[in-house]
């Protein structure tokens, strides 16, 4: 599996000219229930996701855009961070540079202080904030726990959550993992 590999790094390595080759999954999770017949199924399609959501919650599916964009502008100054190169140092930059630096760095959409609750906060108190199906929590609790020997209440599995929708393989399929 490959989600972090930056598509910058693919194209300065001509990887796709060397054969690599992507596969992506047309449904990236199914959350089965007890009940024959229900479930929750995410898409790499976000109509048919939002569908999904919306069966479970009209809260859930009106909140989830907002989670999302949320989402994206940390992912949008996390892309900024590993893309762009900070003021040089070595040059003794004065108070100017460093302030267009992190003028330029922080996207205007991004709020800061819930972003921090976001990465230091445990997986369940974050997504209990967004949403109230347990069925849609379930589905993404489990990003914030998997490869982790930790509950979702650990406060270090908000983080974990965020990694595992941050990467772009291709700059159209951000947050998606790939198979090669």
């Amino acid at each position: 599996m490959l989600s972090l590999l930056r598509p910058q790094i693919i194209r300065d390595l001509r990887l796709f000219e060397r054969g690599l080759k992507i596969h992506y999954r047309k449904i990236s999770s199914l959350t089965p229930t007890k009940e024959q017949g229900k479930y929750l199924l995410f898409h790499m399609d976000s109509a048919k996701t939002k569908a999904e959501i919306g069966k479970w919650s009209q809260r859930d599916l009106e909140n989830w855009e907002r989670y999302e964009t949320f989402l994206g502008g940390i992912c949008e100054f996390w892309d900024k961070q590993i893309d762009n190169m900070p003021y040089n140092y070595l040059q003794n930059p004065g108070v100017g540079d460093k302030y267009r630096f992190l003028k330029n760095m922080i996207p205007h959409n991004l709020d800061i202080f819930k972003t921090t609750k976001f990465i230091t906060s445990s997986v369940e108190a974050t997504l209990n904030d967004w949403f109230e199906s347990e069925i849609l929590k379930a589905t993404l609790a489990t990003d914030g726990v998997i490869g982790e020997n930790l509950s979702i209440d650990h406060a270090s599995t908000g983080y974990v959550l965020l990694h595992h929708v941050m990467g772009a393989l291709e700059e159209d399929k951000k947050g998606q993992w790939g198979y090669i």
